[in-house]
């Protein structure tokens, strides 16, 4: 069985990245609307902006993600308001904003602690049984997206976790002690830690190859905005492990 890793090396990110472009565009999600919540969350999560037009543009994109991304799917019990979210964020979840911690440097100081920190804030976020991953990863990547990667059910876990890279995810279980049907947000923990350790061992050219890529699906929206692109460490782990999924059931 194919690993992972094998698709963040020795160039086989742009095979993988293309396979994932065409994947998003089957699924209507597209990277220029993508492109547009990072375009906002740029706006949102700028300390320097008014906190009116900071809040005003994280309302976009709470609507967005709970209209198009779902994130509000199943939910029986009252779920966060944008404020509330937005508070949450900029506040408990401030020690992993952008300019404090990556997957790059997760593993240094006390970067896993602080992320269970987040995690722990976020857990209120959609009342249930269990930890709120797939809300909790959506909202977390966009006010971050150098450190948390997506996570949704059907695609990451099915298809990629439980899937092509099946063999990967259970060295990761045992590697870290926890189970394979992990439910509290260890299992996201563990997944972002994953996401780390892949990005970290890859060709030294991954995230400028990742960035030409993500510009030539989003009709300039990254590019006009200036977006970061080279430092999206998470994206670019989302989209090539979807790319990878992709071309191994092929």
């Amino acid at each position: 069985m194919a690993s992972l890793i094998n698709y963040f090396r020795n160039g086989r990110s742009e095979d993988a990245l293309e396979a994932s472009g065409e994947y998003f565009s089957k699924q209507k999600l597209s990277i220029s609307d993508r492109a547009a919540l990072y375009v906002l969350t740029q706006t949102s999560f700028d300390a320097e902006k008014a906190q009116e037009e900071r809040l005003a543009a994280f309302e976009q994109v709470n609507t967005a993600l709970r209209a198009t991304w779902k994130v509000s799917r199943t939910s029986t019990a009252p779920v966060w308001t944008a404020e509330q979210t937005f508070n949450m964020l900029t506040t408990r979840c401030d020690c992993c904003s952008r300019e404090k911690l990556s997957l790059m440097n997760i593993e240094e100081r006390r970067g896993p602690t602080l992320v269970m920190s987040a995690l722990s804030a976020m857990e209120g976020i959609k009342p249930g049984r269990e930890y709120p991953h797939m809300p909790a990863a959506k909202f977390l990547h966009f006010f971050n997206p150098t450190l948390f990667p997506i996570y949704d059910n059907e695609t990451m876990w099915k298809q990629v976790c439980r899937g092509a890279f099946k063999s990967d995810w259970h060295r990761v279980c045992q590697d870290t002690g926890i189970l394979l049907g992990e439910t509290s947000s260890r299992f996201y923990h563990t997944y972002t830690r994953w996401a780390g350790e892949l990005v970290r061992s890859a060709d030294n050219d991954l995230m400028a190859s990742f960035a030409e890529w993500f510009k030539t699906q989003d009709n300039g929206v990254s590019a006009e905005a200036n977006l970061k692109l080279e430092t999206y460490y998470a994206a670019a782990f989302e989209c090539i492990a979807v790319g990878a999924m992709v071309i191994e059931n092929r």
